[in-house]
This record gives structure tokens, C-alpha cells and sequence, in this order.
């Protein structure tokens, strides 16, 4: 969905009945039928077919949400673990350099 929703080509047009000063924008029927494959009409989006892709449009940018926060959340997890262990290392070294220096 959406893939679809970000190649939909959107342009700014004007009704043949409107003065052309006044302008719309959105995508193109064409367009938006051959991406969804939905309404009933080859010239007109009906409106509420915008609402529905745009409703699951939102709940997939969600899921993506959700999926990048839980591989921040275990990246996070794995660098503080690493970052433990780092100082750990040094504290051990440390330990050992001074006891060499001692001697």
C-alpha cells in the first residue's frame, strides 16, 4: 500500500467547468484505479476510496513504526551490552597496567 501510495503521481488540474484559476489537486483517475483498482467510475475517484487508501496508508506507516522501534530498542539493547563489556575490558586493563607499573 504503501509503495502504491508513493508512486501515485500527483499533479494540480482544474475542472473544464471552472475558471482556470481555480485549482485541485490530487492524482489523476487513471492513475488512482490503476493503483488500487477501486471505485466505480473510469473519470471520478469517489471520495471516500481516498479516505480508505489513506487509512491504510497510516496504518502501514505504523507498522513500519513499530517494526523500526523494536530494531532500535534490540540495537540499542546490543550496543549497551557491548558498551558494558568494552568497560569492563578497560577496567581490567587498567587494573593490569597498574600492577605492571608496580613492579
Amino acid at each position: 500500500m504503501l509503495e502504491a501510495v508513493a508512486s501515485l503521481p500527483i499533479t494540480t488540474w482544474n475542472y473544464k467547468a471552472n475558471d482556470d484559476s481555480i485549482r485541485h489537486m490530487g492524482p489523476m483517475t487513471q492513475d488512482f484505479r490503476e493503483a488500487f483498482g477501486l471505485g466505480a467510475s473510469e473519470t471520478m475517484i469517489e471520495t471516500i476510496d481516498p479516505d480508505g487508501v489513506a487509512l491504510a496508508a497510516i496504518q502501514g506507516l505504523h507498522q513500519v513504526v513499530v517494526e523500526r522501534d523494536a530494531e532500535i530498542a534490540e540495537l540499542r539493547a546490543t550496543n549497551d551490552a557491548k558498551v558494558a563489556e568494552l568497560r569492563s575490558e578497560v577496567k581490567t586493563l587498567k587494573a593490569q597496567m597498574a600492577e605492571l607499573l608496580e613492579r
